[in-house]
């Protein structure tokens, strides 16, 4: 991503952002498919107001919405045979095979918090982790078109900052 400070407090980000995530078993004995998951690639854009800024330690709150698409993989695994190693022996190898899948575009929202660490107190590199929610509005299982519905999740981010 990228931002622009207003202040030394307040900024805004424009991000892009993937998540991949397994189905849970629950919506995959609803949808009668054995194995599953989730891509969500998200262009977004979030207010981001810091605080503590003097010092070594600092934290930040933020929040926003956006575009996200959704791609929804239904697989299920299959032997594909035996693979033999001169270290390991033999063993069975198995792949994933797509049985279907479907993708949305739809809006959604985030929020979360934030703690940094700049190796120099007066200068702007930082380390950073936070924490967001992520919710996104998507299509609900039908008899006609499985779907995972609103995906909630909590993804955790390190990174630079400057």
């Amino acid at each position: 991503g990228a931002g622009w400070m207003f202040s030394d407090q307040l900024g805004v980000l424009a991000e892009y952002s993937f998540n991949g995530a397994s189905i849970p078993t629950a919506t995959l004995n609803a949808v009668n498919e054995p194995d599953g998951n989730v891509h969500v690639w998200s262009m977004t854009l979030e207010p981001i107001y810091y605080f503590n800024t003097s010092g070594h330690l600092g934290g930040y709150v933020t929040g926003g919405g956006g575009f996200y698409r959704k791609l929804t993989s239904f697989t299920q695994p299959v032997y594909a045979g035996n693979y033999c190693s001169y270290f390991y022996g033999c063993y069975p190898q198995y792949t994933n095979v797509t049985l279907s899948h479907f993708s949305s575009n739809q809006g959604g929202v985030n929020f979360g918090v934030g703690g940094t660490y700049k190796f120099n107190p007066d200068g702007k590199a930082k380390l950073y982790a936070e924490a967001r929610y992520v919710w996104v509005d998507s299509p609900k299982t039908t008899k006609g078109s499985p779907g995972t519905g609103t995906v909630g999740m909590i993804p955790v981010t390190f990174g630079f900052r400057w």
